[in-house]
C-alpha cells in the first residue's frame, strides 16, 4: 500500500507538469496565426493591434516574450495571441486589423531595439482584417 500512495506522489506531480496551458484554435476563436518561413532567414514575428498606426511602438520581442530563437529557415511555426482569440479582440475591441511585423532574428540579437525602432528595421509588415485571415486560412506564409 505504501508503494502505491508514494508512486501517485511521484507521478501525479509528473503528469501536472507535463500539461501545458496552450490554447487550442477553435472554428471560431484562434489563439495563434499558423506562418511559413520560406526564407533562407530566422524570422521574429510580432502581433500588434495599433493599426492605422504602423510604427514600432512595442515593446523588443525579446523582452516582452522572452523569444530568442525566432522561426528557423524553411520552418512552420505560429504566432501566439494570448489569451484572447484574435476575433474577440478584433470585433470585441473595435480594431480594424492585426499587424504582423516579420523582423530579421539576427538583426534582433545585433542592434539595439532604440535603433530598430528608429530605423524602422523591418523585413515586411502584414496588415490582415479578420475576413483576411479567414481566407488565408489562418495561415501567413513569408517568402
Amino acid at each position: 500500500m505504501k508503494f502505491t500512495h508514494a508512486s501517485l506522489l511521484l507521478l501525479l506531480p509528473c503528469f501536472f507538469l507535463s500539461m501545458t496551458c496552450h490554447k487550442s484554435n477553435t472554428r471560431h476563436c484562434h489563439y495563434q496565426i499558423d506562418f511559413e518561413n520560406k526564407s533562407d532567414k530566422s524570422l521574429t514575428v510580432v502581433l500588434s493591434y495599433d493599426y492605422p498606426d504602423t510604427s514600432i511602438n512595442f515593446q523588443s520581442p525579446y523582452i516582452e516574450h522572452d523569444f530568442y530563437g525566432g522561426i528557423a529557415p524553411h520552418q512552420k511555426w505560429y504566432v501566439e495571441n494570448g489569451e484572447m482569440c484574435v476575433e474577440s479582440i478584433l470585433l470585441d475591441h473595435s480594431y480594424e486589423r492585426v499587424s504582423l511585423f516579420i523582423f530579421d532574428s539576427e538583426v534582433l540579437r545585433t542592434t539595439p531595439w532604440s535603433e530598430v525602432r528608429k530605423n524602422y528595421k523591418v523585413l515586411t509588415r502584414y496588415d490582415f482584417t479578420l475576413d483576411d485571415l479567414r481566407a488565408l486560412g489562418w495561415y501567413v506564409t513569408y517568402e
